[in-house]
């Protein structure tokens, strides 16, 4: 089997589920992250690889998103081993990591990642501070271990703890931060008809939705923990859902933070939250 067939036996897949425009880009990705391909001279394929392909489609045509068919996420111009442990990086989440390294944070700066999943913030932060003294938690060991390999991945040291942040007993082993910055889970469960069958599907539930009626429980948390575990002038940046941003911001004002502001993404909606000490 030519790579030109393969290929069109994969668009035909894809179109079952996507359109055009992003069955084509989907099928960029798969040709470049599992066989290392671009556009160029057509070849065959030799068994092992039909094998990949073949196996790769199937996953595909059940509706398995493409990063965790290659294992592969691109983030902040580094490429992020992602499996189902952890959720895929969205670009919403790099703007909060530009917005961050826009910050002036100080030399040498004790940071915290609250729900660190892939590692996806933290790897990308120290990538372009490696002044940054940074910590990671995550409740999840499987998680974790993803974060710890692309940390290893680009030799950055970051220290990685398993804990329930929302067990208060477990804040005794954190230190104080400069910073603090987390993506937590804050999608409303009312909410879940109306994301994609494939997130629902492969990406873990607890990355995604709190455990709790209370869609805010983890910024009331982060909002109590920095009051006893952020150093003065400390500054806090959290991702929030367009729909209940005005919510995350009340919390922080009420908490007695200083300058809460909500930050717009790229398509002008709030989506980030920055508060200071």
């Amino acid at each position: 089997m030519k790579i030109s067939n393969a290929n069109i036996k994969l668009q035909k897949g894809l179109s079952e589920l996507y359109d055009e425009r992003e069955s084509k880009q989907i099928a960029a990705i798969f040709w470049e992250d599992l066989f290392g391909y671009r556009n160029g001279i057509d070849r065959h394929l030799h068994t092992q690889e039909i094998e990949t392909f073949e196996s790769a489609l199937k996953k595909l045509e059940q509706g398995m998103p493409i990063q965790y068919v290659t294992g592969i996420s691109d983030f902040y111009n580094l490429r992020l081993m992602v499996n189902e442990k952890v959720l895929i990086p969205r670009p919403e989440t790099e703007e909060l990591v530009y917005e961050i390294l826009n910050a002036k944070v100080a030399v040498g700066a004790s940071v915290l990642d609250i729900g660190t999943g892939s590692g996806c913030i933290p790897v990308a932060l120290k990538s372009k501070r490696v002044d940054f003294k940074m910590t990671a938690i995550d409740l999840s060991e499987g998680a974790l271990k993803v974060a710890k390999r692309n940390a290893e991945k680009y030799e950055l040291g970051i220290d990685f703890k398993c804990l329930d942040f929302l067990d208060r007993a477990a804040w005794q082993v954190l230190e104080k931060y400069d910073l603090i910055v987390s993506n937590p889970p804050y999608i409303p469960v009312s909410e879940k008809d109306r994301m994609s069958a494939s997130t629902l599907a492969y990406e873990p539930e607890m990355a995604l939705f709190p455990e709790s009626d209370d869609e805010f429980i983890f910024y009331r948390q982060i909002a109590e923990f920095g009051k006893t575990h952020m150093n003065e002038s400390g500054s806090i940046f959290l991702e929030c859902n367009e729909f209940n941003a005005a919510g995350v911001k009340e919390i922080f004002e009420h908490s007695g933070y200083s300058q809460v502001n909500l930050l717009k993404d790229m398509q002008g909606k709030d989506r980030m939250l920055k508060a200071c000490s």
